[in-house]
């Protein structure tokens, strides 16, 4: 990994759990249980690791473009089951 992408691993890394800490120290004080508090951080750290592994895709440009569903591999799957009927035997 170069520089630039263990600067960016952990700059995300810390504003994800920035957020967290955020987010816990808001809900405490309105008395929400501490399961429901420990369900939302939970939520909240995959959705926003999902949200950066569709970010990791491109790190020159804005990741949320028409590129993010181009999918050569399966583009030539679909391709080679339409060619078959949908049954994948070739036959």
């Amino acid at each position: 990994m170069d520089g630039y992408a263990i600067w960016r691993v952990v700059f995300v890394g810390l504003m994800i759990a920035i957020s967290a800490f955020v987010l816990e120290a808001w809900l405490q004080p309105r008395g929400y249980s501490a399961e429901f508090i420990r369900t939302v951080l939970l939520q909240t750290l995959v959705t926003a690791q999902w949200f950066y592994m569709l970010n990791c895709r491109v790190t020159d440009g804005f990741s949320l473009s028409k590129g993010l569903l181009a999918n050569k591999v399966q583009k030539a799957q679909q391709a080679g089951q339409a060619h078959t009927g949908g049954r994948g035997d070739g036959n």
